[in-house]
This record gives C-alpha cells, structure tokens and sequence, in this order.
C-alpha cells in the first residue's frame, strides 16, 4: 500500500509544483519505509489513516495547504501535516550510562516497540564497543564552545571525526595541522572523553596529540584523523572494527554520539525534539534505526541525530562493527554517511604521511601564529623534503633552527606588493614578520605578526613589525618581545577580533573561508543564464539612500502583481515585512531565498523595529500555502557559496529589477518621517548611504530570475543535508564608547532625489559571483578600472586585504595601486574604522597605495561602487574581500552611460566632502574589542553577534 498525494485544483489556479516538492520528499521517505521495515510501515500507516479520521470527516474533502485528504479507492491519501507526524515517529534516542544502554527514562512512541525490541537483543553485542566512541571536547575555545562533536577509536591510538569538526579547531600550518589560538590567545586544549554520560561522575579523557589529517577537498570524504594517548581505564590498543562491506539498504545500525539541542530554525517542532531527546542534551545517546539506500554519493540513515552528532559512528546491530561515519542530516527524512569503505582507504593511505597539508612545498608560518597541534619532535638538520618537491633544503641550528627553502616559483601567483616609488622593498620585513612570529609562536595570547607601517602622530610612519596580541595580554607580551628585530622596531598592539578568532588571511569570514562550494556553474552555461553586454531599451530610476532607500522600495514592491522573486542577505525590518506581507494577502506569488543572516538572532531577542522571522514567515506559509516558499542558503564546502549569501536583487513580474548595496533592514532601508524627507541632517543621521537601481528590463529581469531560481532549486534539491556541528554563536564585547563613536559623521548638506530615466537605449553589463569562480566580477571590473584614463572614484564598506598575497582581490587591488600613480584623480572612501581597518590599510600601504593621499573615511558608507571617467559606473553589493569577490554570492552592474555615471559621481563627491581625512590610532587595550566572555558584557561593553559586528 503506498501513499498517495492527491492535489485538489483551486479555482483559475493550478497546485504550485513546488508546493508538491515539499510533500513528496516525505511520501518518498514513508514509501521506502514499506520495503526497509514493513512492521513500522504498517504501524504508522494505522496511525496516518487514525490522524486522518480525526482532523476531517469521511464525507468531506478537504484542503490543507493545496493537498486534498479523500479516499481513493482503498489507497492512502496523507497530507504534508500527517506525512511529517509520521516521519518522526518511530526513531528514539537512548540514553547510555556506564557503558550500557538505558532503555527506560526515554519517552518512546509505540511504534518504536519493535526496533527497540532489536536493539535490546542486539545489546550485548553493541555495548562493549561503547567506550571507543567519546565526545571531542575543548578548553579554552574562543567561542565558549565546550565540546565540538563526536569521534571513535578506528585504529590504534587514532580517533575518526568529520573535516568539519576538526576544521573547528585546527588548520593546516607548516609541515602539519596546527590547534588555531585559544581563547584570550591561550593554547586551546582539545580532548576525547569516552564517557560524558548522564549522571555518571566517571571521565575518561584521552589527550589528542594532534591533528593527523583533515581532508582538504570539500567535495570529498567529510572525514579526519586525530592521534590521541590512552585514556584512564580504556583498554590499550582496543579499537572499533570497520565492516568488511558497506551496509546495504533496510540494514539495522545504530549511531552512537553526543546530540546538542538544536534551535529552532534547525528544528521548528522543538517540543518534539524534547520528547525524543528527554529535553537533556550533550551526553551519549545510541539512536536506533534503518539504512537507506546511496544518496549524493554517500550512505544514508533515518536514526535520530543533531548538531553533536557529526563524526558518530552507524554500527551494525547484528555484527557490532561499524558500517559509516555520520556527518550530516536532512530533517526528519535522511541522514548521511561515509561508508566503511572509503574510511578504509583512507586508513590504508594514511594521507599524513604523504604531503604537507598547506600545499606549499615550504613551511610557511600563518596567520595567527600556530600553536602546534602535534608532539612530534622537531625535523632534524639532516631531514629531507619529500621525493619530487623540487625543493632544497638547509636547516641550521644556532640554537635557533632556521629553515630556508628554495623551490620552483608561481609568477602569478607571487608577483610581490608594487612598491610606491622611492619606498623600501617589503620582502625584508614580511621575513622579519614571519622570523618573529615563529619565535613569539607559543607566547600566550600571541595571534599574528605583521609587517606594517607604524601610527606616529596619527599618521602612518616607517614600517615595523606589529605583534597582534589578545587585550588582555598586552603587557606580559610586551615583556618578553624584543624592542627590534632585524634592524626593525616592534610593537606590541590589540589584536582584531578577527585576529582573536583566528581568520584565515584575507577572509572577513566568521568561519573558516571554504576553498570550494557546491555551486553548479556546470548548470548554468545556457543563453538563460549567460553573463554579456546588454544595449537595450529600458527604463531606469537611480536611487540612494538613506534619504531615498525606503519611499522606492515601498513603490517597487506595491507594484508587484502578480509574483516577486527576491534573492537577500539580511531581511529583518517589520515595515517591510508589512509591506511584502500585504501584497501576500493581495495574492502574489513570492520565492524568497535569503542567508542564513534573516534567521532570528540566536538570543531570539528581536530587536525594536524588527519582525520574528521564524513566526513570520510560519505564518506566511500557513496562510499562502500555494504562493510562498523561502529557504536559507546552505554555506561551506558543501554548500552554495562560501560564508555569505550576500545579494540584494529582487525581480518583479516579467521586467522589473530592483538591485542594492541595501540589505532590506532598518539601517539601509530607514523609516523617515515625511517632514525630514527633505532635511539633509535629519536624512544622513537616519542610516546608511546606499545605492540603488531600479530598472524595466526583459532580458536582465529573465537573467536574474533565472538564477535565483536556480538557487533555490539548487539549494531545496540537492543541498538540504546539515552539517552538524555544534551551533557555535561567536558573540563579541565592543566598548559602547566604540560603538556611538562608529555612526558620529558630519550631516549630509543636501538631499539626492531619484533620478528617472525614460525608455531609451542603456548599455549595461550584469556580474554575479560566485560564478566562475569569481571570475564573471573579476574580469569585468578589472576591465574597468583598466579603462580609466583621468579619475577613478571607489566607495565601499572596506577592502580586507590585511594578508592576502594572491587571488582575485589581489588582482583588483594591484590594478587600483597602478592606477593611483597614473592618474589625476583616485580617490577612496571606505566606512569608518571597523575591525582590523588598520591592519588593511598597512597592507595597501605595503602594497604601493599612497592611503593618506587617496582615502577617506565615511562612519556610515554602505555602498559598494566604482565611477571611472564619468562615463561607467559599478552598482552593487559585492564587499572587497577575498570571498566578497570570489565564493559568496553578490549582484553588481556595470552602466556604460555617462548619465548614469555622472549621478553617483555627484553622490561620491558630495561624500568626499563631508568625508574624514584618515587619522589612525592604535585603542587602548582597555577599550578594543575583543570575544565574549561570560553571561553578560563587562561595564562599559556592548555584546553582539560577531556577524553584526562586522556588517555594523
């Protein structure tokens, strides 16, 4: 007997197919269900026709949500509703207590009587294995973090968790894989405890030694090896035995680990959640449940799991040898896997001992400075690098060992920083740099060492070396760093927050920047999606904000008549959540595919002015069951871009298109009484300065659509799996006197109106990332700023180059270096301070940028554009950032139109004005930045979210 969908036809409407999609992913996972375990199947199936009998009358037909409850002549008929009900039923997760499973305190449906009935059978032959699987826990992790996943002894002395779990604390550095800084730049401990069990005192924690290997290629095994010590009372040698085959489809395994409550925009039913986890979290738990058959290339499983989960072992019931590493799920439908097989291979070519994990065929130092992840002795003078590198080299003991590597050189990927003229080579001091921070390398609180011009007089003076230190270390790393080094004065200065969480250089991420995504450019080759110059007629209206942010949108959107598909990185305003939410109720239809940033705050405190997303959008869908649908686009080497989602593109009906720099919140699209519309000061002191576009366009509103589309396609079909790490919401302390210092500005002294373009010819060119790679932007706008023989005018939120020595931004920022020598007029506005502006604008300066002629500070800057000539003018949301530019996904156009050019050419000059000149200051330690600690901000601090903190 198998489930029917049966779709009831509305008047003059037909069921949206994606409304189907929704059901039909739970339909299929009930109807595997009657092959995999028919005794459960029939169970539920009871249940269904119960749930059914109750909710309608055997007479009536009725609707729910598009999908109609009737009979069918003895077939079953479920709706989305009964289909979810069912689904999570049947899938326990029991407790584990000195080693054994407890199959009481647990609330358990009926229906999970028979797989419980399985497992206890199996008990005798799973629990010894249960002491070779612990939690993975650390101390003095920057994110407050307690523990971090689950692992299991799969060899000797060596435990087996997911690449994402590990990549939460180390990274690849040198010859090996280094724990990244601690917090307050203390070491960070990291550990296995085999028992972590409720209620049960005992510990049994086993040292990791280091890191062994994390696979770098996101689009392989989501897998690493640690070493670890042996643990009190843990049998020595004792490890998990792997199956000598992959499980097979209907297969009984379990997944032993360590679930962590999940929020609620994991988990919407989180009383359902209480009741199979008995609302205590964070201990070991053995879940019970099927295999499925291969999805996306791995195994699968329906055992209940969450974030905590990742890198638990699924064990076969009946043999007790493990079958597949757990790494992600897909809510209430599937679970995924590696298969036994493919950690075997990995055992077998122990990849640690091939190749250095960085790429580089010499060791080369990162930033932060590493703490090593491993105990192994240092090489010795005589050591060798691997066969075939192509490398010489000498190590000498003085004592200090000093390693110089000579190997083959990448000219374009190590071109060298384009020195000012008359100024100093900076290859001196970058090996200075990297010399210091090898011997600073285990100071406590010790992050980064830099080369950098030094701040004298508010200006920027001679370079030196810049040791980045946690606030609170500052004088006890002042004590022991050298007063020079090399023949170059060091200071000792408060290190970014970015630097205290340990980015990767030249990221502005709040993880770790994925090195590839799941982003189907392959898909996306045809005339639909293809990126060219338009010469068309259209009509366009050109906007800024914030005098002009709010009254065009309000317009663009009460304009809509039929749908609205809108692609956003932040979408938290209530009025304009009012405004979509009215032309919901007047029928429209809207796709919305929005970052994971218009999720609720992790506090779940909804600030003044702001909407409650999670019930909001509920609601949006309970009541509009047919004509809305959002979904959150998934980030990392599995997802698809890198760590943000970050465009502002909506498309309206079959021509209109409204981009922005301007997230659709408070401070990019503020409310502005109508009697301060036309009053400068009261206008620039109500948000930010954006810039807008509006156009009526078929081709360009086809093209965009065309991809968001995609994105949410891509995303709903292929990308719903969850890595599941424990949430970690990296929260930092700014000094409120930081923080009111950050919106001051001088008033704006005139008010821009929108300027209408009639239907006439525009030349204009779209860019999206992260296509090709970022290659789509980087080329186009290289071309640009290629093109400009007098001026060249660049506003954007920042340029975080603080680090970067190759890749696309790179690129554009040597070719904006070259062009500030040549031209009359280059000139830069970026938003005022922000963490680690100073830290950038040393490597511009190092890089040939002459800053103190070229820069200037605006405190509420948001937009993101380039004029060149007056004549061609860059409108979008791409930040300069090397995944800005590259793996996220950001919107720009390029007019090729002087009427276009010259009105944002106004806007930038009017800015330029009102504009500071850049004077620098290194803070204080008492008053910088730096991560959360505790329940509440010291006096005198502001907590946020580490992402608002870099969007302020």
């Amino acid at each position: 007997m198998r489930v029917q969908l049966v779709t009831k036809v509305r008047e003059a409407d037909m069921i949206d197919d994606d409304a189907a999609q929704r059901v039909n992913r739970h339909a299929r996972w009930f109807n595997k269900l009657a092959q995999r375990d028919p005794k459960l199947h029939a169970q539920l199936m009871a249940k269904g026709r119960r749930l059914v009998r109750e909710r309608h009358a055997s007479s009536t037909l009725a609707v729910e949500g598009g999908i109609a409850l009737e009979s069918t002549g003895g077939d079953d008929v479920f709706d989305d509703l009964v289909l979810e009900t069912l689904v999570r039923e049947g899938r326990p997760a029991l407790m584990v207590q000195h080693d054994a499973i407890q199959f009481s305190g647990t609330q358990v449906d009926v229906e999970a009587r028979s797989i419980l009935d399985e497992l206890q059978a199996a008990a005798p032959t799973i629990e010894p294995w249960l002491p070779q699987i612990g939690r993975i826990d650390v101390a003095n992790y920057a994110g407050n973090l307690p523990f971090l996943g689950t692992g299991w002894l799969v060899a000797p002395g060596i435990v087996v968790t997911n690449r994402h779990v590990a990549e939460l604390m180390a990274k690849a550095g040198g010859e090996g894989f280094v724990f990244k800084p601690g917090r307050f730049g203390e070491r960070l401990v990291a550990t296995v405890d085999y028992r972590r069990e409720h209620a049960v005192p005992e510990s049994a924690v086993a040292a990791i030694r280091r890191v062994l290997w994390i696979e770098p290629d996101e689009k392989k095994a989501d897998i690493a090896f640690l070493e670890v010590g042996a643990a009190n009372g843990q049998t020595e040698g004792r490890h998990l035995i792997l199956a000598d085959q992959d499980a097979q489809d209907g297969d009984a395994v379990v997944v032993i680990g360590y679930p962590a409550r999940a929020p609620a925009y994991i988990i919407p039913d989180q009383s359902w959640m209480d009741r199979v986890f008995g609302g205590t979290y964070d201990i070991k738990r053995i879940a019970p449940g099927l295999m499925g058959p291969k999805s996306r290339g791995w195994a699968t499983h329906d055992c209940s799991t969450l974030g905590g989960n990742s890198g638990a072992v699924v064990m076969n019931m009946g043999s007790g040898h493990a079958v597949a590493l757990h790494f992600a799920g897909l809510y209430r439908v599937e679970n995924y896997a590696v298969p036994a097989s493919e950690i075997r291979r990995y055992l077998h070519r122990a990849p640690w001992r091939e190749v250095r994990p960085s790429g580089s065929a010499c060791p080369q130092p990162t930033s932060p400075a590493p703490r090593s992840a491993s105990e192994a002795p240092s090489p010795s003078p005589g050591g060798s690098p691997p066969a075939g590198s192509g490398v010489r080299k000498l190590s000498l003991t003085i004592p200090l060992q000093i390693d110089v590597c000579v190997g083959p050189v990448d000219f374009l990927e190590a071109r060298g920083a384009i020195g000012a003229p008359g100024a100093p080579s900076s290859s001196d001091a970058d090996q200075a740099a990297r010399s210091l921070e090898r011997m600073l390398g285990e100071v406590p609180g010790v992050h980064a060492v830099r080369a950098g011009a030094l701040v004298a007089h508010g200006r920027l003076a001679s370079t030196g070396l810049i040791v980045s230190a946690h606030p609170a270390r500052i004088l006890p790393i002042e004590a022991v760093a050298p007063r020079s080094f090399q023949g170059f004065e060091v200071v000792v200065e408060p290190a970014s927050v970015l630097d205290q969480r340990g980015r990767a250089p030249g990221t502005m991420a709040v993880e770790a920047a994925a090195s590839s995504i799941a982003y189907n450019d392959a898909d996306r080759r045809g005339e639909a999606f293809r990126f060219k110059w338009l010469n068309e007629d259209m009509t366009v209206t050109l906007h800024v904000g914030p005098e002009r942010s709010w009254t065009q949108l309000a317009a663009f959107l009460a304009g809509t008549r039929e749908r609205l598909v809108s692609s956003i990185y932040e979408f938290h305003a209530a009025h304009i959540a009012g405004a979509v939410g009215g032309k919901l109720d007047e029928g429209i239809d809207l796709k919305l595919v929005a970052a994971r940033q218009t999720r609720n705050p992790a506090s779940g405190k909804i600030a003044a002015g702001d909407f409650d997303r999670s019930k909001t959008f509920a609601d949006w869908e309970l009541r509009h069951p047919d004509n809305f649908e959002n979904i959150y686009v998934p980030t990392g080497g599995r997802g698809l871009v890198a760590n943000s989602y970050h465009i502002k593109v909506s498309v309206r009906d079959e021509q209109d298109v409204w981009l922005s720099s301007g997230n659709w919140k408070r401070a990019s699209q503020p409310l502005i009484a109508d009697a301060d519309l036309n009053d400068p000061r009261a206008t620039s002191r109500a948000g930010n300065r954006e810039w807008h576009v509006s156009l009526s366009n078929r081709k360009l509103a086809d093209l965009f659509r065309n991809h968001i589309l995609e994105d949410l396609r891509v995303c709903r079909d292929e990308l719903g799996g969850t890595l599941e790490a424990v949430e970690d919401p990296v929260m930092v302390d700014v000094p409120a006197v930081l923080e009111e210092a950050m919106v001051l500005e001088a008033a704006a002294q005139r008010v821009f109106e929108p300027l209408e373009i009639g239907l006439r010819r525009v030349r204009v060119k779209p860019l999206l990332t992260p296509d090709r790679q970022g290659k789509v932007f980087t080329e186009a706008v290289l071309a640009l700023i290629e093109s400009a023989e007098e001026q060249l005018v660049f506003q954007n939120q920042y340029i975080s180059f603080a680090g970067v020595t190759s890749g696309n931004l790179k690129v554009l920022v040597d070719a904006i270096t070259r062009k500030s020598r040549v031209l009359d007029d280059c000139r830069i506005i970026l938003r005022s301070g922000g963490d680690g502006f100073l830290d950038d604008m040393r490597a511009l300066q190092l890089n040939g940028l002459d800053v103190e002629r070229c820069v200037r500070r605006l405190a509420n800057t948001h937009t993101k554009g380039i004029v060149v000539d007056g004549h061609r003018v860059l409108i979008g949301s791409h930040n300069w950032s090397s995944d800005g530019v590259t793996l996220n996904r950001d919107a720009s156009l390029i007019f090729d139109d002087r009427e276009v050019a010259a009105y944002f050419l106004e806007v930038f000059e009017a800015d330029w004005q009102r504009a500071n000149a850049l004077k620098f200051e290194v803070l204080q330690p008492e008053a910088a930045p730096r991560l959360a600690e505790g329940d509440e901000p010291p006096p005198g601090f502001v907590r946020m979210s580490l992402a608002e903190y870099l969007e302020r």
